[in-house]
């Protein structure tokens, strides 16, 4: 994941597929530093291994993207933020799981839970205009139980709002090897 310095802040950038349809192969989705640094507490390290081993990898992947959430959600003034929130759904084929601790983190990767997508939260960046080259923000990412019915959907999908774009008849990436933080495959 690339390194990227914005008004003198260093953001880490990932890609994910252009739905918006404006030419580009892919936006930029931000990953803001103390996302990256509250992840890194013990309780996190699994989503900081995601972070690195999915999300990194596989986000260009997407096969769809949902726009609102069913439930309310409160993002500093914005009390209908929870209607703005995109969400990227995948199935990929495995998991990354933390190995060594703080002064030696990495992953290695594992078999995916079964009958489980893969969710990106992205929340669109407001100030286009400061920041043009960030579309949105990873805020959160999990494993939800997918849809028996529809492919790289969550279950009750039709809760989340509506689907804003989908791609199909893209296969998964292959099982990877595993990683550690020296770059080592």
């Amino acid at each position: 994941m690339p390194l990227v310095k914005i008004g003198g802040v260093a953001y880490l950038m990932g890609a994910a597929p252009n739905f918006r349809g404006d030419g580009r192969p892919t936006l930029n989705i931000g990953i803001r530093p103390r996302r990256i640094a509250a992840k890194g507490r013990d309780r996190f390290k699994t989503e900081l291994a995601q972070l690195y081993g999915i999300v990194e990898r596989e986000m260009p992947m997407t096969q769809r993207i949902f726009q609102g959430l069913g439930e309310s959600a409160h993002v500093g003034d914005d009390v209908d933020a929870g209607s703005k929130l995109l969400l990227f759904t995948w199935t990929p084929r495995f998991d990354a799981l933390p190995t060594g601790g703080i002064h030696n983190f990495g992953f290695e990767y594992v078999q995916a839970p079964e009958n489980r997508v893969f969710v990106v939260e992205v929340s669109l960046n407001p100030v286009v205009g400061s920041d043009p080259d960030i579309t949105g923000w990873a805020e959160h990412w999990t494993w939800l139980y997918a849809d028996p019915v529809i492919p790289h959907a969550p279950e009750n999908w039709r809760n989340l709002g509506s689907e804003l774009w989908s791609r199909e008849g893209l296969e998964p990436c292959p099982f990877p090897k595993r990683r550690s933080d020296d770059g080592e495959h």
